[in-house]
């Protein structure tokens, strides 16, 4: 399977705290599992689907949003096996 590419919004994330945020972004339910995160220059763009539930928290709700062209997750099956 190729993955493909589609424009989404992320949150962009300076590197040095990218693995931290994409945590908490997970963790507030606000990740959109559809993309892989991606890098551009010295940030992480993080995929975000659901802006408002960042909103909630401190560390959060001072993110920068952009509009970015990212992959979209290669669905991969989790076993091998017929029926």
């Amino acid at each position: 399977m190729q993955s493909q590419s589609s424009t989404t919004l992320a949150a962009k994330v300076p590197l040095e705290k990218g693995e931290q945020v994409r945590k908490l972004i997970w963790e507030a339910g606000a990740a959109d599992p559809t993309f892989t995160p991606s890098v551009e220059g010295e940030f992480l763009l993080i995929p975000v689907s659901a802006p408002a539930k960042l909103q909630g928290s401190p560390e959060l709700n001072s993110l920068v949003l952009v509009r970015r062209e990212l992959r979209t997750r290669v669905r991969r099956p989790r076993s091998v096996g017929g029926t």
